[in-house]
């Protein structure tokens, strides 16, 4: 009985584990199953949803963006619909990288009122090099100036 309870017990832990990092590993590989393919400049629509229970934004999901073909710099330009803007404050900034950016993030600046983020990336890979990924936040404000849910998607390159 002792014996079959501890495997039982054996066999939960591991499956436990197995779901803790599957979600953990697949998390950054699941472009793989939609993404936003740039191989030059590329413009990504940003929609934002009004949460009526709790009053807060949020940023509808924002596949990853592949960055590919040739080397050069590409501009990406995120695009908001009325009532929101990209925040433009100093201490709150519309893009924000996560992770070193390897010097390929050149500029960002926020355009057409709040309504355009736009991005100039430096996509200089060697070849045979391994892709590179890149979260990054997104910070939406709405006309009001209150802040909605900061969107976390990636840029791979």
């Amino acid at each position: 009985m002792r014996i079959g309870m501890l495997v039982l017990a054996a066999i939960t832990y591991a499956a436990l584990a197995a779901c803790t990092s599957t979600g953990t590993f697949m998390r950054p590989y699941a472009w793989y199953l939609s993404n936003i393919p740039c191989p030059g400049d590329c413009s990504v629509n940003v929609t934002v949803t009004e949460n009526s229970v709790d009053k807060t934004c949020i940023p509808d999901s924002v596949d990853p963006i592949v960055v590919t073909g040739n080397n050069g710099i590409r501009t990406i330009t995120w695009t908001l619909g009325s009532g929101y803007v990209f925040s433009n404050e100093s201490y709150k900034f519309g893009l924000f990288v996560k992770v070193d950016p390897q010097g390929k993030f050149k500029s960002a600046q926020v355009k057409q009122a709040g309504k355009a983020l736009e991005l100039k990336f430096d996509h200089n890979k060697r070849q045979g090099e391994p892709q590179a990924i890149f979260p990054y936040a997104l910070t939406v404000q709405r006309d009001d100036g209150s802040f909605c849910t900061t969107l976390d998607p990636w840029l791979i390159s």
